[in-house]
C-alpha cells in the first residue's frame, strides 16, 4: 500500500502524477467492499492485506502533504492530467489520510487473535 499511490507515475498522460484515483482510499475500499463486506465468514489474511493497503496508502498521502511547493507534481490531478488546485488537494489528501487510518483501525477491530 505505501507504493501504490506513485504507480500512477507510469501513466502521466493519462493520470497524471497524483492521481486522484490512485492517491484516495478507492482501491483499498473496494477490496474491503467485495472481499470482506460481501462475504459472510472472510479470511483472515484477506483483512490483513486490506488493513496494510489502508495503512500504506494513509502513510504515503501523509508524506504528501508535506511537499516543498504545492505546484505541478504536488497537486492532485483528474483523469487526464488536469489539477485541483491547492486547496482541493490539501483537503482530498488530509481527508483520504484520515479515512484510510480510520478503516484499517476498524478492520483491525475485526481481527480475532
Amino acid at each position: 500500500g505505501l507504493f501504490f499511490p506513485d504507480i500512477d507515475q507510469g501513466f502521466q498522460g493519462l493520470l497524471g502524477h497524483r492521481s486522484i484515483i490512485t492517491h484516495s482510499i478507492l482501491l483499498p475500499y473496494l477490496l474491503l467492499y467485495y472481499f470482506i463486506k460481501k462475504k459472510s465468514n472472510p479470511n483472515v489474511l484477506i483483512k490483513i492485506f486490506i488493513i496494510g493497503i489502508f495503512l500504506g496508502i494513509g502513510l504515503h498521502l501523509s508524506a504528501d502533504l508535506h511537499p516543498k511547493s504545492f505546484k505541478g507534481y504536488a497537486l492532485i490531478k483528474l483523469p487526464g492530467n488536469s489539477s485541483i488546485g491547492e486547496g482541493p488537494t490539501l483537503i482530498w489528501m488530509g481527508l483520504n489520510t484520515i479515512a484510510a487510518i480510520y478503516f484499517s483501525t476498524i478492520l483491525l477491530k475485526t481481527v480475532k487473535s
